[in-house]
């Protein structure tokens, strides 16, 4: 990707300050895919194949790394330390089991959590899946056991992730965030964005809004969505909303509700 990260530059070395890991655990790859080849296939990626939706000439740090023997070998290096220092000495484990620990009342008491408790321990367990069987990739990786380049390994070699549900871990709806299916709100929604807005969704949109709904766009919308659109709307206006740009959209599926347009 093109952002999510910034250079700090000090004394002529550059730093890296990658930012937004709530997706960082493969559920942003295809929105998610769940148990079986997928799950295994997405955490045995290889090492030197981290690029998905860019050429080598496009990502000039990744391609300085790769192509100087030196800087691989120090990149690998630095792996090890990572595997070996923090996810096989168990402290990942323990770390993420203490966060857990901290954050799991109040999500028992949050009237307005988007998941629930079940599901927020369903997260955990596969969090904690997802770290042992990519650790376990990395090491085999470097140890040469499994090829670094995912296209030019072995799927035998692969280290079975088929028990991980990496959707569990968290999703993402239409760029905004996420929630279950079905969305019950009940106060005022309020959105103010300044750019280009583009979303293509193909499923069930269900939501039950109990407020006002405000929105101040500056920017082009563009929708185009495959679906069934599903709403229940109490109190529902966009009379305060300044729609300052162009909108566009091209629906499919049935619809059910209220969904003329409104201004």
């Amino acid at each position: 990707m093109l952002h999510n990260y910034y250079l700090y530059e000090r004394g002529g070395l550059l730093s890296m300050l990658p930012w937004d890991y709530n997706l960082a655990f493969g559920s942003f790859s295809n929105m998610g895919p769940g148990n079986g080849d997928d799950a295994t296939e997405l955490l045995n990626q290889g090492i030197d194949s981290p690029l998905t939706s860019a050429s080598e000439e496009e990502r000039p740090m990744w391609s300085w790394i790769v192509n100087n023997e030196e800087y691989l070998e120090l990149y690998h290096e630095v792996y090890d330390e990572l595997i070996s220092g923090y996810f096989e000495s168990g402290e990942y484990e323990q770390n993420l089991n203490r966060i857990y620990e901290l954050i799991r009342p109040y999500v028992e008491s949050d009237p307005t959590a988007f998941f629930t408790v079940s599901e927020f321990d369903t997260a955990y367990e596969n969090l904690l899946g997802f770290c042992r069987v990519r650790s376990e990739s990395i090491r085999k990786q470097l140890d040469g056991d499994l090829a670094t380049v995912t296209d030019e390994q072995d799927a035998a070699d692969r280290v079975d992730g088929s028990d991980v549900n990496i959707s569990a871990t968290g999703g993402m709806s239409m760029g905004l965030f996420s929630m279950p299916d079905g969305f019950d709100f009940d106060g005022d929604f309020d959105f103010d964005f300044d750019g280009d807005f583009n979303f293509d969704f193909d499923g069930d949109v269900n939501s039950d809004f109990d407020g006002d709904f405000n929105f101040d766009f500056d920017c082009d919308v563009n929708s185009d969505f495959n679906t069934g659109l599903g709403s229940n709307s109490q109190s529902v206006s966009n009379d305060n909303s300044d729609l300052n740009g162009e909108s566009s959209g091209d629906s499919f599926g049935e619809s059910s509700g209220d969904q003329s347009p409104r201004s």
